[in-house]
């Protein structure tokens, strides 16, 4: 499994469901580190998307249990119940939102992290357990006219 996520330098990721800037770069990344894989998020995070991600399969966890008619979605109780229906996890980005990192950070193998270069308003807030990890890979990304902030692109393998 893969974990994904930005996050800011005061380690706000959200804000009212939703992301707390604008950063098409970085939505970007998300875009070409996901298609054609499987996401697995919990309700808060598959209500706050624009809708179903074209070219990767929606796998959202909620204890209430939920259903949307669609081929690119499967609903499940528990993080057991996704384990037990799915083998083969690989190549499954975990998206959100915290407590799924929380849950999941001791199962997943690489770490793509978005450091927004900002302190926006907001109420979640994450950081990983950075003694788990180690970085292979950096690059750092001035922000477009579109951005709100600078970014650095940061890859980590589990230690």
């Amino acid at each position: 499994m893969k974990m994904i996520m930005a996050v800011a330098e005061n380690f706000v990721v959200g804000k009212d469901n939703g992301l707390p800037w604008r950063q098409p770069t970085d939505l970007a990344f998300f875009k070409e580190k996901t298609m054609g894989h499987d996401l697995l998020m919990g309700l808060n995070t598959f209500q706050s998307l624009p809708g179903m991600l074209p070219g990767r399969m929606h796998h959202v966890l909620s204890s209430r249990g939920i259903v949307v008619r669609s081929p690119m979605f499967m609903g499940y109780k528990s993080i057991e119940e996704f384990f037990e229906r799915n083998e083969d996890t690989e190549n499954v980005f975990v998206i959100g939102g915290p407590t799924l990192w929380k849950q999941l950070a001791h199962k997943c193998n690489t770490l793509y992290v978005t450091l927004v270069h900002g302190r926006p308003d907001g109420d979640v807030t994450y950081m990983p357990d950075m003694s788990l990890w180690d970085i292979q890979e950096s690059k750092e990304v001035k922000a477009s006219a579109k951005d709100d902030y600078d970014m650095t692109f940061i890859t980590y393998k589990r230690r």
